[in-house]
């Protein structure tokens, strides 16, 4: 039986066939606002959930795997951008700092509900604006938490100064926790 992916992300589709796991998209229609005022951690978690939930509601005979992926800057929550001006406030703020990508992947089927969240701490280079508004002119800024994808050479060569943690879960997937807390298991 295929598995539920309740979630649009190229990244987290390209991690899961790489797994080998047949499974199925099926994008959640959530309000991500931060209404309840969450910290990052918190809201991370409680988005995951209930996509997670949102989705399981519909397929219950699936096994479902929903993710969220935020930016931790100054413990403020950095989400996708509104659009291209806000992708550059983004990228300056970041410029010669670090802040965390956080990652909270729920597992939702009939026995039962796990999550886990990783995060990832990321250095920029200092970013000049020439170098911002050609990264935004020639990429896609506004399908993802702060406007960039670290799998792309070009933005990891020139933006990136550092990384700690696992990699793929600064692309949305916490695999390394996903197998440490045996997630995989619970699949059928």
């Amino acid at each position: 039986m295929p598995i539920i992916l309740a979630s649009s992300s190229p990244r987290r589709k390209k991690i899961l066939t790489k797994l080998g796991y047949n499974f199925k998209v099926v994008k959640p229609q959530i309000d991500e606002s931060n209404s309840l005022k969450l910290n990052p951690l918190d809201y991370v978690e409680y988005i995951s959930k209930l996509k997670a939930r949102k989705v399981f509601d519909s397929f219950n005979q699936f096994d479902v795997i929903a993710a969220d992926t935020i930016i931790e800057f100054q413990n403020k929550i950095i989400g996708k951008p509104k659009n291209k001006d806000h992708a550059k406030e983004i990228f300056f703020s970041l410029s010669n700092k670090s802040h965390n990508v956080i990652t909270s992947l729920t597992f939702k089927n009939r026995e039962i509900e796990s999550t886990i969240t990783d995060s990832s701490k990321i250095t920029f280079k200092y970013l000049s604006e020439d170098l911002i508004d050609y990264y935004i002119q020639n990429f896609n800024v506004l399908d993802k938490a702060g406007g960039y994808n670290i799998e792309q050479s070009f933005f990891k060569k020139n933006f990136v100064k550092d990384y700690e943690g696992c990699f793929e879960n600064i692309t949305g997937f916490p695999i390394t926790m996903f197998f440490e807390k045996k997630i995989d298991k619970f699949i059928k």
